[in-house]
């Protein structure tokens, strides 16, 4: 099967170095700008005085700028931007290449390692109301010994940020049969709309074993430190089952 064609554009190294010399331009021409009202010069030739072309502060607010477009045509920070201001991110495709050497010049958004995305911050943020966990999968041998069946519910659990299954996206890279998922807990985010929190467990190619909670509140339920503390002896099993695999794993 032949690889899928995409436009330049969908390497992250083009786009980077694009967005860099966009921002060495917005630099100088600030600094320039700037220079101009102040009736100072703008370009100098001086070898003797080690002056060449846009003076030193062009350069240095140049390079500052440069460095921002680097980052902003590359995309790393605008999931970011877009959770800090409440909205919900879809998870992104996968590599433009991804295969071969080419495949390094792109920035890769999947979360191909811990087997599901990002999700949200709950409605409220951290002083926000932590939603219930709701098992799912319950015969699956991290629940061995938990007596939870599907449906059940550990309340305080998923919180204040959550992450979650999409099924559009691609999964890690996993041994045959050994990709869970143990809960489908929905909650209500910061933006005010409704997502689903779950959480995970695969075990890799190597042989090494991979869980992901799916919450930052985990550990709320594995013992009665502190004021949102809900310990529970279900979650505390399941914990000791996930930690019993990682150790067997040679």
């Amino acid at each position: 099967m032949s690889e899928k064609k995409s436009s330049i554009f969908s390497i992250g190294l083009i786009r980077g170095l694009l967005g860099m010399l966009a921002g060495y331009a917005v630099g100088f021409g600030l600094v320039s700008v700037i220079r101009l009202l102040q009736g100072l010069p703008v370009w100098a030739y001086n070898p003797s005085g080690n002056q060449y072309g846009f003076s030193e502060p062009a350069w240095v607010v140049g390079a500052i700028f440069g460095i921002i477009g680097f980052i902003l045509a590359l995309g790393v920070v605008s999931d970011w931007l877009k959770w800090m201001d409440g909205q919900q991110t879809p998870e992104h495709p996968a590599d433009a290449f991804p295969s071969g050497v080419r495949r390094y010049l792109s920035a890769s958004y999947d979360h191909k390692v811990i087997g599901i995305q990002y999700g949200g911050i709950i409605a409220g943020g951290r002083d926000g109301a932590y939603a219930d966990y709701v098992v799912r999968d319950a015969g699956h041998w991290v629940y061995a010994d938990t007596g939870l069946v599907d449906g059940d519910v550990i309340p305080g659990i998923v919180g204040y940020e959550a992450d979650g299954f999409d099924p559009a996206s691609p999964g890690p890279s996993a041994r045959a049969g050994t990709v869970a998922f143990l809960s489908r807990s929905p909650f209500v985010s910061f933006s005010g709309s409704t997502f689903e929190a779950g959480s995970a467990v695969y075990q890799a190619p190597s042989g090494a074993w991979v869980f992901a909670a799916g919450t930052i509140g985990w550990s709320l339920g594995l013992d009665d430190f502190g004021d949102r503390a809900v310990p529970d002896r279900r979650l505390q099993q399941a914990t000791r089952n996930v930690l019993d695999a990682f150790a067997a794993v040679h």
